[in-house]
């Protein structure tokens, strides 16, 4: 365990940080107005921050209607912020959703203040470099800030992993934490290292040469990332120190028998990350998509997610996690297997009945344990599945059984992706994900405006998308944080559209933020804080803990030789940093007793 000590008298002041980055933490608010819209149009939320569309309609977050024509809604802002946000009305129908010259300003510009989180427990960037370079330069701008670009020269640390190279270093203190950096490494010789070009391989049937979502760039590529503090080795961006040689990410294909009568054995197919196999100690996210047999380049005969050439893209630019991605195969049964049991099979004889609960079952008792056995999965305590590191995704009836599996069973999937969902298909389904509870799920929907397929055209596609994303704001989930919308405009019921939604959606499941940061554990020691102290009472402490990271608390004296007595681990998940409020009452303390984190 790498340590750093944080000690404190029992009645003395604390080691207090240096703090000069504001927090990028998320905080709910909520939006309320009273507003009769008129037959087909919604009331939305329109603001000058990023979070609230940056004044861009199209980008306008949709509240709720509660009787009396109040309108409703949580979004997650950013933590300290001061935005101008204004309320519009607009149509939800389909074919009116893209024409943003339709809205209508409901009110004046309004100013709020988002309470405030903690200060970040560390000052601005870190940016570490392999480079054979005698000198390295870094080239950069903030794009959330809009800064233009700055030239800065980097300090060397000393050597790099061979004989000429250098390991570089570079602290931006004056940038935000979180904020988006735009970056390429030069040697003032007109040399430039940029980041590396999209993955591009020779076209298949229907699948692409490049990914869709990448066909729009162009060379020269620059890096682009939020992290804090990272290390970049060979065009790639970690949150950690890389090993010296980094393995590739790499496809596996595994055979996965069935428990569960007329539910068969399939294959089901496996991307491992980059440094799976020179990381034998890292643990991995895992998502789960129906419909495998597209998820990766080529795909089959309908084309490819390019699943797996996206997420190498994505996690070697930092925006992504290194993840697991898992693809289950379909079968002759498809339907009847996507389809939730409350619910006639489309396209089967009447009385078809859905097995997705016999479906879901497998996937619980045949497909994870296969995974987790053989892989290296994040794992809760005893080695069960972790549900918070564990997402169900899929496309039409991909989606809706998604949706199905993600409601029954959060102790598994916390995450889920719906995409395109095929809820027309499932009337009993949908009527109760409306009366359901809020669930302890993060939601991706989206849907295109053109999407049509042998089963539903494109406007019960798109109603009944909105028909559960109404149901869902009405149940409480937070847009940005629990809850993310993605309307198409144009967009069609096919692999192309979903493969181009997937890095929003792995930015959205699978961030860089959704981690702890080895590198920012390193930089930011923990300042342990207490609060009260008193002999005969329990003391409080506190500290700003960082996400994901597991921190113990010790008691001991600093004089004489007895040891340091554990008082327990402590972690948090749900913000980037957070306060983390600890205790003591295992003995009243002494004027000579000290504490100290280890982590």
């Amino acid at each position: 365990m790498r340590c750093f000590f944080a000690l404190l008298l029992a009645l003395g002041a604390a080691l207090a940080g240096c703090v000069r980055a504001q927090s990028p933490v998320q905080v709910p608010v909520t939006f309320t107005h009273t507003f009769d819209t008129g037959f087909g149009n919604d009331l939305f939320v329109l603001g000058d921050h990023p979070d609230l569309g940056a004044n861009v309609p199209e980008r306008a977050l949709k509240l709720t209607y509660t009787p009396g024509n109040v309108w409703t809604g949580q979004v997650a802002l950013e933590a300290g912020a001061t935005v101008t946000y204004r309320f519009i009305s607009r149509s939800i129908q389909r074919a009116a959703y893209c024409n943003y010259n339709t809205f209508s300003e409901v009110t004046t510009p309004q100013t709020l203040t988002v309470p405030g989180g903690s200060p970040a427990p560390y000052r601005g960037k870190v940016i570490w470099y392999h480079s054979s370079w005698s000198r390295a330069f870094l080239l950069y701008r903030n794009n959330t800030a809009g800064s233009g670009f700055q030239d800065v020269e980097m300090r060397r640390l000393g050597n790099g992993r061979v004989p000429g190279e250098s390991l570089y270093r570079i602290d931006l203190t004056a940038e935000k934490a979180g904020s988006e950096l735009e970056f390429v490494f030069h040697n003032e010789l007109n040399q430039y290292d940029n980041a590396p070009a999209p993955p591009s391989n020779a076209p298949q049937g229907a699948a692409p040469g490049v990914p869709y979502p990448y066909q729009s760039l162009a060379p020269p590529y620059n890096y682009r990332t939020q992290l804090d503090h990272l290390f970049v080795q060979d065009g790639g961006v970690f949150n950690y120190r890389p090993t010296a040689t980094v393995s590739l990410a790499r496809l596996e294909t595994r055979t996965v028998s069935s428990s569960y009568a007329g539910i068969p054995g399939r294959t089901i197919r496996l991307y491992l990350p980059r440094g799976y196999d020179t990381n034998p100690t890292r643990r991995y996210p895992v998502v789960y998509f129906h419909d495998g047999q597209n998820m990766f380049f080529p795909g089959g005969s309908f084309g490819t997610w390019d699943a797996d050439r996206i997420a190498s893209y994505e996690i070697g630019q930092g925006r992504m996690r290194e993840a697991i991605l898992v693809g289950i195969d379909n079968t002759a049964n498809r339907l009847g297997e996507y389809s939730p049991p409350s619910d006639q099979v489309p396209l089967a004889p009447p009385g078809t009945i859905g097995q997705a609960d016999q479906y879901g079952l497998f996937l619980l008792n045949n497909v994870i344990p296969t995974l987790t056995a053989n892989y290296r999965t994040l794992t809760a305590s005893g080695g069960a599945v972790d549900p918070a590191e564990t997402t169900i995704a899929g496309s039409s009836m991909g989606g809706l059984v998604s949706s199905y599996l993600a409601s029954l069973y959060p102790t598994y999937f916390r995450r889920s992706g719906v995409f395109s969902p095929a809820f027309w298909a499932a009337p009993n389904h949908v009527q109760s994900l409306k009366v359901a509870p809020k669930r302890p799920v993060r939601w991706w929907l989206s849907i295109g405006t053109e999407e049509t397929s042998s089963g539903g055209n494109a406007d019960v596609y798109w109603n009944g998308a909105q028909e559960i994303f109404n149901a869902w704001l009405s149940q409480g989930y937070a847009h940005l944080t629990e809850l993310r919308f993605a309307p198409g405009c144009g967009a069609a019921h096919n692999e192309p559209a979903w493969s181009r939604l997937l890095p929003a959606f792995f930015q959205f499941h699978l961030g860089s933020w959704d981690e702890a940061n080895a590198l920012t554990a390193e930089e930011a020691t923990p300042g342990l804080r207490v609060t009260a102290a008193a002999p005969g009472a329990t003391s409080q402490l506190t500290f700003t803990a960082l996400r994901g990271v597991t921190y113990q608390l010790e008691r001991g004296p600093l004089t004489g030789l007895a040891p340091w007595a554990p008082l327990g681990t402590f972690r948090q998940r749900d913000q980037a940093w957070a306060p983390l409020p600890l205790a003591d009452t295992a003995t009243p303390p002494a004027p000579d007793v000290f504490w100290r984190l280890r982590y």
